[in-house]
């Protein structure tokens, strides 16, 4: 693995890698189903399978970044950013579809409780986790990505990414899928392949749900500062 894509659920990772690996022409791993289970993911026992693959996306791996990074140690990561309103909009979204999710469980992490309220306590521990890995020796290896600057400029973005892990890139090839829904089809309902974008939070999430985020906002905030 050579560079991981990873971040809070829902917040951009798929369409970043998948731009990416478009315009670099890179193998690509997308949400290993090792990753998908109710616990915390053993990266060590999965080092082998992660060095096959240039590329690596997996929003569970942020929860186990510092030893994601130690297994793999030429490995650089790039963790995806976004309001965490918007974020649970779009996890709040596939469970009005009547789609199966385990987005808002996160036992795993010592969060018991649920909806809104063990949302925000998972994306401050989730902020943390990164914090502590910018702090620490492998500091130097993470670059923080805010959703938004993403979504302004899809193609720049993808360059610059290239760069810094030191890709050949052609934009080129991707350009005519920067207004594309790149996420997983199956986490929308059928016949809506829109993206909503940012402040999506102003137009869906209600009032309780809002007050419920401020622990969220505030892990936000710093990672923002980070950026």
């Amino acid at each position: 693995m050579e560079l991981l894509v990873c971040g809070m659920h829902r917040s951009g990772t798929s369409a970043v890698a998948h731009m990416l690996a478009g315009a670099c022409g890179r193998s690509f791993l997308e949400d290993p189903d090792w990753a998908m289970t109710g616990r915390l993911i053993d990266v060590a026992g999965q080092a082998q399978e992660l060095e096959r693959w240039e590329l690596v996306k997996c929003p569970r791996m942020t929860e186990v970044l510092a030893e994601a990074l130690a297994a793999c140690r030429q490995a650089r990561a790039v963790v995806l950013v976004r309001d965490p309103r918007d974020v649970l909009c779009s996890i709040l979204e596939k469970v009005r579809a009547g789609m199966p999710t385990r987005m808002l469980e996160f036992r795993r992490l010592g969060v018991e409780e649920e909806g809104a309220r063990g949302f925000a306590q998972a994306y401050r521990l989730y902020a943390q986790i990164v914090l502590d890995v910018l702090d620490g020796p492998a500091g130097g290896r993470v670059r923080l990505l805010p959703y938004e600057s993403f979504c302004a400029d899809k193609l720049g973005t993808v360059a610059g990414l290239a760069d810094w892990v030191g890709w050949p890139c052609r934009v080129a090839a991707v350009a005519s899928r920067r207004d594309e829904q790149l996420g997983p089809w199956h986490t929308k309902a059928a016949g809506d392949q829109s993206i909503k974008g940012s402040r999506r939070w102003r137009r869906e999430l209600s009032e309780q749900d809002r007050a419920l985020l401020t622990p969220a906002l505030t892990a936000h905030a710093a990672l923002l500062a980070r950026a």
